[in-house]
């Protein structure tokens, strides 16, 4: 089956990539060219329809209030909802490291009568609500100040800041639907990704002309 995340995040992706490092004429094309791409894949693809009728499924049965089953879309919409709930109550330190957990306990449901709004979790599947329910409005401030500071030093051209520019990009989207900076593989991907293509672009913008 056809990643949801992905379905969401990888056009923006290439929409942003293309309008940084094309010229005009040539992301226009490329963006058609991607639109295309995505008409033939939807037409030949029965996954790919079954994955977009699914979202819009759990989407319409999360705000209907069909919460008797748990469904990806509507657990994250209940996730987020709870997680706004606990930022309000902390909102400029928020409730400390590790606190999601029992603070999803305090509020869950009788998970046999509502079994959606019974689920207990340490992780809200969104990296901003999940900084801003431990460490508050201080915590998001150093979450974006990391994420643009890693952008500004991939601006420029050259294969290291092509590729440093798709890792910070990619992990910003991503994190829209995912803890990416806190989960093993991608955190990982995160860190080396930036790495490694940060000290060749910073290389690269040192050495003399």
């Amino acid at each position: 089956m056809v990643s949801r995340t992905a379905l969401v995040t990888l056009p923006i992706l290439f929409v942003v990539l293309a309008l940084l490092h094309l010229r005009w004429r040539a992301a226009l094309a490329a963006v058609g060219a991607m639109a295309l791409l995505a008409v033939s894949l939807w037409l030949v693809s029965p996954h790919l329809r079954a994955t977009v009728a699914k979202f819009g499924g759990d989407y319409k049965s999360s705000m209907e209030g069909r919460s008797n089953s748990i469904s990806g879309m509507g657990s994250r919409l209940e996730y987020w909802r709870k997680s706004l709930g606990f930022i309000a109550d902390a909102p400029m330190i928020g409730h400390g490291t590790g606190s999601i957990r029992g603070l999803f306990a305090s509020v869950a449901a009788d998970a046999e009568i509502d079994p959606l709004r019974g689920e207990i979790v340490s992780n809200p599947h969104n990296q901003t609500l999940s900084v801003a329910v431990q460490w508050g409005a201080v915590g998001v401030l150093v979450l974006y100040g990391l994420w643009f500071a890693h952008l500004a030093m991939f601006r420029g051209e050259g294969l290291a800041c092509w590729i440093g520019l798709l890792v910070v990009v990619q992990n910003m989207l991503s994190s829209l639907l995912n803890t990416h900076l806190f989960d093993f593989a991608p955190g990982w991907i995160y860190v080396l990704g930036v790495g490694v293509a940060g000290g060749m672009a910073l290389a690269a913008k040192r050495a003399p002309n």
